[in-house]
């Protein structure tokens, strides 16, 4: 076989991994992920999901869609749950 034969197969085995390694990526073992104690894990996610909360609402409030009490409702129930989330977090030994 030729040179440019073999490095064609090559470069279309490498394009291949590359489009369908993604779907595999869940099946496959995270073995570079650091794994959460107990339940640091499952507060950990909350956090994350109510800083992403509060981040919708500030824009859906700077596009208009909630008025200012809406807006200010909101933002103290999700400003309290992440400050409860962040009190459990640290109760637990983990960093906020």
């Amino acid at each position: 076989m030729s040179i440019g034969i073999v490095a064609s197969l090559v470069l279309s085995l490498l394009v291949v991994w590359y489009v369908l390694g993604p779907l595999f990526e869940s099946a496959l073992p995270n073995y570079g992920a650091a794994v959460q104690p107990g339940t640091l894990g499952p507060l950990l996610d909350s956090k994350e999901r109510a800083l992403r909360s509060l981040k919708d609402l500030e824009m859906d409030f700077s596009m208009g869609k909630l008025s200012q009490e809406d807006f200010d409702q909101s933002k103290r129930s999700i400003s309290t749950e992440v400050a409860e989330i962040l009190a459990e977090i640290r109760k637990h030994g983990g960093e906020a």
